[in-house]
């Protein structure tokens, strides 16, 4: 008898877009524009440099796109950049934008609840060193599920321990099952990790009763 060979055919795997960071950066002369944009472009791995001259120009890409980095010049045509810095980190949807003014203005004269680069003295690691380890703080804070666990530990501090680990270990468990698909990896083996020992704590609270 003949045998039939049957070709399974499978789905082709899809690719998983890698999300790019965003960098809006804001200053009225075109060399250091584009310089800004060259530094950060080359240090900062998937990124979208985003341009603008002026105050106003900036408030028309911030109308249509959510940037995850604010580089600024202090003085601009339409007003100065630290005002505009701190009205940015006034509003709550800025809340996780880096924002930052670069400027050759002595930054002891600057606002100092801003952080101020020096544009004279401006580097390529400088810059980039400051961005990853701001990306990679945003990352962690993201991947603990918006601070769920730590509310919930501090709504039910005074209650006693055995109830309070249950709770941890039902919204750890919500947390897990929403963020699956959405955080890296590395975290969610964080989270593994921390049911693991919330789950022998309650083993150990179970032995001493």
């Amino acid at each position: 008898m003949q045998r039939i060979a049957r070709k399974l055919e499978f789905p082709e795997p899809q690719a998983v877009a890698t999300p790019r960071t965003r960098c809006l950066v804001v200053d009225d002369d075109v060399f250091d524009r584009a310089m800004l944009g060259r530094c950060i472009g080359k240090g900062v791995t998937e990124v979208e440099v985003l341009e603008a001259d002026s105050i106003a120009a900036a408030r028309a890409h911030l109308d249509r796109v959510r940037p995850d980095i604010v580089l600024v010049d202090h003085r601009l045509p339409d007003g100065h950049g630290t005002e505009f810095a701190r009205e940015l980190m006034s509003d709550e949807a800025f809340a996780d934008v880096l924002i930052c003014v670069v400027s050759s203005v002595d930054p002891s004269l600057l606002d100092p609840a801003v952080a101020t680069l020096p544009k004279d003295a401006l580097s390529r690691v400088g810059l980039t060193r400051m961005v990853e380890e701001f990306l990679e703080r945003r990352r962690l804070s993201r991947a603990s599920a918006d601070g769920a666990l730590v509310a919930d530990f501090g709504a039910h501090v005074s209650d006693s321990l055995d109830a309070a680990v249950a709770r941890m270990l039902r919204t750890l468990r919500r947390a897990k099952s929403g963020a699956r698909r959405t955080i890296p990896r590395s975290a969610m083996n964080d989270l593994d990790q921390l049911e693991q020992m919330l789950l022998a704590l309650s083993d150990v609270r179970q032995r001493v009763h």
